[in-house]
């Protein structure tokens, strides 16, 4: 979505320079292994910018210290932004919760105002595109959330303290919501006359379910450093987009096996076999996501124009009892019968042929065409000029 400008113009730019840069250090360190491919693969990318070099064998290899030092802080933020998706693909997966399905709602809980303002900002609709969740909330409020239990190393101290281990240990799982936090901001804690400091014991979150919210319905996951809640309530209209999400992945696979381009324009066209529980409503009340996933909105296929030409066809099985029929078609010119009966002066015949005339249009010669354009024909003599947008729609997209 983001090479094709989903998220806008420069954000489009900035995917596209991170792919080239990709592939052109892929080049470079490859060039050792596989010689004749990176250097075709160079060549290519190399047409798209202004440099000397005339071989991928006469670069330096990268340095990759350099690399890594100079993007420290974004891969702080990714890296934060990984952890988050790990956890919640973690309750999705425990709770049967899969990817395809959208959530209402999740909660990033975390002590630092910075850690919530790298996933809050830029890297907010990542998120909710990577987890399919559509409300993002975050808050630093750690008690409202979860209980902070100490638990020790064992590893760590059990090799330094020998037999006080077992006090120590006691100690540890006895510290209070107060002492673990003062642990937090001084970094150490003196526990049975030893100093403990990070790395002595982990400090892990318990979540708390909130009073009145049925435990089923909410799941909460952290690694001790930061706490992730997902609301997992479906509603008619989650339920909605996730059949509607699984509808357009059967399209793309149509597309594909039909060897058509990702610019390739269509239209969709549904027959429905099974309807099961509101598989019409999934049609007729996602037009947003389905213009925004395959550029076109589904019609009942009682709407196809006569001449509409199939590209392929397949039934789908959804389950849950969905079924229908998935027809994906050349986009073809529409008539408006009623106002072409007008301009014809009300004759049945003239405003047929008319139709038939639209219907034979060439529409790759009319690409760049206004969608209020005007076409002339001369039809047994009398010279007919029809608009685009009135008297005919250019497709039924």
């Amino acid at each position: 979505k983001r090479l094709k400008g989903a998220n806008g113009v420069e954000d489009c730019m900035m995917a596209l320079g991170v792919m080239f840069d990709v592939l052109m250090t892929l080049c470079k360190v490859m060039a050792p292994f596989t010689p004749y491919l990176t250097e075709l693969m160079y060549q290519n990318l190399n047409k798209c910018i202004s440099k000397e070099q005339s071989s991928v064998h006469w670069e330096l290899y990268p340095d990759s210290e350099k690399r890594q030092k100079a993007e420290e802080r974004i891969q702080k933020s990714v890296g934060r932004m990984q952890k988050v998706i790990e956890l919640v693909r973690i309750m999705r997966d425990r709770k049967g919760r899969p990817t395809r399905l959208p959530l209402k709602e999740m909660t990033i809980v975390h002590a630092d105002e910075e850690y919530l303002t790298d996933l809050m900002g830029a890297l907010k609709v990542y998120l909710s595109e990577e987890l399919n969740v559509r409300t993002i909330l975050s808050s630093t409020d750690v008690a409202k959330y979860a209980v902070a239990k100490a638990e020790p190393d064992w590893g760590t101290l059990g090799k330094r303290l020998g037999k006080a281990m077992g006090l120590v240990a006691k100690g540890i799982k006895n510290l209070d919501a107060g002492a673990i936090s003062e642990f937090q901001s001084k970094g150490e804690i003196t526990i049975e006359g030893h100093v403990l400091k990070e790395g002595d014991m982990k400090i892990l979150r318990e979540f708390r379910v909130p009073e009145g919210v049925n435990p089923e319905e909410i799941d909460a996951e952290g690694d001790g450093e930061v706490l992730v809640i997902l609301d997992l309530k479906l509603d008619k209209d989650l339920l909605m987009a996730g059949t509607a999400r699984q509808v357009v992945n059967r399209v793309q696979k149509l597309r594909k096996k039909a060897g058509l381009e990702p610019s390739d324009k269509i239209e969709f066209y549904y027959k429905i076999l099974e309807s099961g529980d509101g598989l019409d409503d999934v049609f007729t009340k996602q037009d947003d996501y389905f213009v925004g996933a395959i550029n076109t909105t589904p019609k009942p296929a009682s709407e196809r124009q006569a001449h509409s030409v199939t590209i392929a066809s397949e039934d789908c099985d959804l389950g849950e009892g969905f079924k229908f029929t998935a027809i994906i078609a050349r986009p073809a010119v529409v008539p408006q019968m009623k106002v072409l009966s007008e301009v014809a002066g009300g004759n049945t015949e003239t405003a047929d042929n008319l139709a038939v005339w639209l219907a034979s249009l060439d529409l790759d010669r009319y690409k760049s065409a206004e969608a209020d354009a005007k076409v002339k024909v001369n039809l047994d003599g009398t010279e007919y000029c029809l608009q685009a947008g009135t008297h005919f729609k250019w497709n039924n997209i």
